[in-house]
């Protein structure tokens, strides 16, 4: 950790892990994270950060048996497959804030980064006769806002939010044939890519000390440019009245 200017401050953290015994097959017996995070702030006026993690994972300690139908395990013995598994993850976030008016406006966005990838031996056949083959997962997420807060008397609170989402996702085998089947199409049956938008305002205001009303509307759309199944949108108004003593 380290303030080398009025304001700024640094963070940087590294560790590592050992697993002698991982409990599943998407646990890891060794992993390495780094994290770096470095923050500014003037005074109460305005202020940014930005936050950058890198992990990686592995387990090479898990394998599979197959399987066998009334078969003498002397003479016709159980094939084992090692599936070693890899995992990386690389995740990014900075935002900013500014206030205005003696506090009462705050303006505050944001925008974040998300990657992720997995590399992992993958079983096809339950049989003696089986085969394996090296698979990859791949995900990434890109999400972006803004957020405004606006108090233009001391018992009214404004606030108004927009927010997207998109967001990506492939499993890719390498090509296997096994007896009548194979690989081919699985990458094109998993493929998904969506954008999610919401928007949100909020407004809250004091009837008396210990009385308060307030009301909350959301608006969410989703679509998938691969599958419309699920596309659609959702509208949700919430009143509220609160009372403390």
């Amino acid at each position: 950790m380290a303030r080398p200017l009025k304001g700024l401050r640094l963070k940087a953290r590294y560790s590592y892990t050992a697993n002698g015994q991982p409990a599943y097959g998407v646990s890891y017996d060794e992993r390495h994270e780094g994290q770096l995070l470095a923050t500014y702030t003037m005074k109460d006026r305005w202020g940014i950060s930005a936050n950058y993690l890198n992990s990686s994972e592995h387990n090479g300690s898990k394998s599979i048996s197959t399987l066998q139908a009334f078969a003498d395990p002397v003479t016709n013995p159980l094939t084992n497959y090692a599936l070693p598994r890899d995992k990386t993850m690389v995740s990014a976030s900075a935002s900013i804030w500014a206030n205005f008016f003696a506090g009462r406006l705050n303006v505050t966005g944001t925008a974040g980064l998300l990657k992720s990838s997995i590399d992992q031996d993958i079983l096809y056949a339950a049989t003696t006769s089986g085969s394996s083959a090296a698979a990859n997962y791949t995900s990434n997420a890109i999400l972006y806002g803004i957020t405004t807060n606006l108090r233009p008397m001391e018992k009214l609170d404004l606030s108004l939010a927009f927010q997207q989402v998109i967001s990506d996702a492939e499993f890719d085998p390498s090509y296997l044939q096994y007896a009548t089947s194979n690989t081919t199409g699985v990458k094109e049956l998993t493929w998904l890519k969506t954008v999610e938008n919401s928007v949100s305002f909020k407004a809250a205001y004091d009837l008396t000390k210990n009385v308060s009303c307030g009301v909350d509307y959301r608006f969410r759309q989703y679509s998938d440019d691969r599958n419309t199944l699920y596309d659609g949108a959702v509208h949700a108004i919430i009143a509220s009245m609160s009372a403390k003593w």
